[in-house]
């Protein structure tokens, strides 16, 4: 009984190996040259032979052209796989009641690895042309590379623009009148039927719907650009307008935390725009030394540099001196005046703390009282204490500023003095 069940199921295997081998042609090696191929009902399968790492190819990119010679043929099916085994898999299971998921542009995608040996198998009922289209430098893959490097490097300043808030804000309000459609349209199914319908199509249902339902939908809607692009231009304007009034954040953590999210995205699309892992990974890496070492230390550098010194301070002379601690005074005292006029002045709190409140009253409404003319009357007390501190200086203080050298030498018992 065994030894006939074995000879069964081995029959099985050597009709089922028979068949799939009389459905597939004979393998052929893809170039840059159009191959014309005429559809004899088998599966015809390519091979797109790999290219050398290298550090040139970091950026090259290998796609499957077909054109059609007798009009496009929309049931073809494409099926990529670096085994042989998969691509007869595909195939087998396209004979079923599963194929028809093929039939969607999304497994049609015709963008392999340059750097691995890929099998292609194509299965046509019209004649056609195929060829391998290779480019040392793909456009798109630099052009997503370098905004990575933008988003990575420059994460900090785009989290700090208030820009950046409205433009994420008017996506967000691009996609959320959709998704709260969608989210009413499921509220309303019945529960036992939508649930039934995911446990027996699953993802197969959904891009089937997809397919027969949404696609229309985005062509009527594509019809009718002029409501798109109004709906586009409200949404945008209501979107700046809740970002004006609510979004912009100011706590510096949640700063940090935007720049973190735009700063996994620069990585994540530098990642994706190298074809090998290796290229990508080490790029990243390079990437993320770069910003965070290389360029603080040629900072560092340039500052250290005769070409990116700050200026030499100039110290004042005894009469500059003397002439600029004037005009500080009298624009203080003028500030003075007018923050005692400005509604935030608690009047009643600083009068009550006051010896002389009649002279206060007379400073504020701009009577001549000779506060700061009565400072710089006699010469000799500033003088003395001009030469005492410049006699003082060493090199930690000839990098202060000359306003910091006034400030710190102007104590409460000069102003006592002319008071």
């Amino acid at each position: 009984m065994m030894s006939l069940l074995f000879h069964t199921v081995l029959s099985i295997l050597f009709f089922t190996a028979s068949s799939i081998s009389d459905e597939v042609s004979e393998e052929r090696i893809l170039t840059d040259a159009a191959i014309s191929v005429i559809p004899d009902g088998k599966l015809k399968i390519f091979i797109a032979p790999a290219r050398p790492l290298s550090i040139s190819r970091i950026l090259s990119s290998s796609s499957i052209q077909i054109q059609f010679l007798d009009g496009e043929d929309p049931n073809y099916f494409l099926f990529t796989s670096i085994n042989k085994s998969s691509v007869i898999e595909n195939y087998k299971l396209n004979m079923h009641f599963l194929g028809w998921l093929y039939r969607f542009q999304i497994w049609k995608s015709s963008r392999i690895n340059p750097f691995s040996n890929i099998y292609v198998g194509i299965s046509c009922s019209k004649p056609y042309l195929v060829w391998l289209d290779e480019k040392l430098v793909d456009f798109g893959l630099l052009t997503s590379l370098f905004v990575g490097i933008l988003l990575f490097c420059f994460a900090t300043a785009i989290s700090r623009s208030e820009f950046t808030y409205y433009i994420l804000c008017s996506i967000v309000g691009f996609l959320l009148p959709l998704i709260l459609l969608l989210f009413f349209i499921f509220r309303r199914l019945p529960l036992k039927t939508a649930t039934a319908a995911f446990y027996v199509g699953g993802t197969g249902t959904f891009l089937y719907f997809l397919h027969s339902w949404g696609l229309p939908t985005l062509k009527l809607l594509l019809n009718y650009s002029n409501l798109i692009i109004a709906y586009l231009v409200v949404m945008s304007a209501l979107s700046c307008a809740v970002v004006y009034r609510y979004v912009i954040p100011v706590h510096p953590k949640t700063v940090q935390l935007v720049g973190h999210f735009f700063s996994i995205v620069g990585i994540f699309v530098m990642f994706m725009s190298c074809q090998e892992v290796i290229f990508g990974s080490i790029f990243v890496v390079f990437v993320i030394f770069g910003k965070y070492m290389f360029i603080k230390k040629v900072h560092i550098l340039n500052q250290k540099l005769l070409w990116n010194q700050p200026a030499p301070i100039s110290f004042l002379s005894e009469s500059e001196y003397i002439n600029q601690g004037r005009i500080e005074t009298a624009r203080n005292l003028e500030n003075l005046r007018a923050f005692a006029r400005s509604p935030d002045f608690d009047t009643w709190h600083i009068l009550g703390r006051l010896e002389n409140t009649q002279r206060f009253i007379s400073f504020v409404n701009g009577e001549s009282d000779g506060i700061h003319e009565s400072s710089f009357a006699s010469n000799g007390h500033i003088r003395s204490r001009f030469v005492e501190f410049s006699s003082s200086l060493n090199s930690s203080a000839m990098t202060q500023s000359p306003v910091r050298f006034e400030a710190s030498h102007f104590s409460s018992s000069d102003t006592s003095d002319s008071d």
